[in-house]
């Protein structure tokens, strides 16, 4: 668990007028936005009776929990309680923890710890070419893996299982060489030669009409600017 980072928690286009559950380091969370539009991120858990908050809707600025239709506001105060009716004050600690969200890059991000706005890093700006729709072609993938966070984001770093588990690694060899590893503001980068040219590989062509058949030199490079957010180029 890393925390006082910011985390991406979901496309900002998929966040419309109705709450949305998800879930972060293991803990759950509601997104919702305000009539302005922007977005507010709560604790899931009501501070009533712990109820999902994320199965209650949308009420102006606030979201109605589906028990007892306590509203909490964007910073996670109670703002209503209707059993109670509207004469009764509100206590102050009926409230659930609030977490501040951007809006960047096309994402929602949620940081989840415990600085103040002036010590939070901020988000770096590589991570700007993700919002260049002109120069950049988004291709969305979404998947729910049974794996433990740790575990998955060492695979993607690791290299060394690549010629004996994915079929486009068999070209490597099964010892690793060594590649420098470049330093970075917020993480670090690789480039690695994949799948270099045979030399003895020859390409001929015995009959008119034939397509001609090689193999071309290409690089990986990978770039991990932020806490799990990477990015993957191939060269040829």
């Amino acid at each position: 668990m890393i925390i006082n980072n910011w985390y991406a928690a979901c496309f900002a286009d998929k966040l419309f007028d109705t709450p949305k559950l998800v879930r972060m380091l293991g803990c759950d969370f509601v997104l919702f936005r305000t009539e302005n539009g922007d977005c507010a991120c709560l604790s899931n858990v009501c501070c009533h009776r712990g109820a999902s908050l994320a199965h209650g809707k949308q009420l102006g600025n606030c979201i109605q929990c589906p028990y007892h239709g306590w509203e909490y506001a964007a910073d996670g105060s109670v703002q209503r309680i209707p059993p109670l009716g509207n004469d009764v004050a509100i206590p102050k600690h009926a409230r659930v923890d609030s977490y501040p969200v951007q809006e960047k890059y096309g994402l929602l991000w949620v940081f989840l710890g415990d600085m103040s706005e002036q010590e939070r890093p901020t988000l770096p700006d590589s991570l700007s070419v993700y919002g260049d729709t002109e120069s950049w072609r988004m291709c969305r993938l979404e998947r729910e893996w049974n794996v433990n966070w740790v575990r998955l984001n060492e695979n993607l770093v690791d290299t060394a299982h690549l010629y004996l588990v994915h079929s486009f690694g068999k070209h490597l060899p099964s010892k690793m060489n060594t590649f420098p590893v470049e330093a970075t503001e917020w993480g670090g980068r690789i480039l690695q030669t994949f799948r270099p040219p045979d030399p003895k590989d020859t390409i001929a062509i015995d009959e008119a009409g034939q397509q001609a058949k090689g193999r071309q030199e290409s690089h990986i490079e990978l770039t991990f600017e932020y806490p799990f957010i990477g990015r993957h180029f191939r060269h040829r």
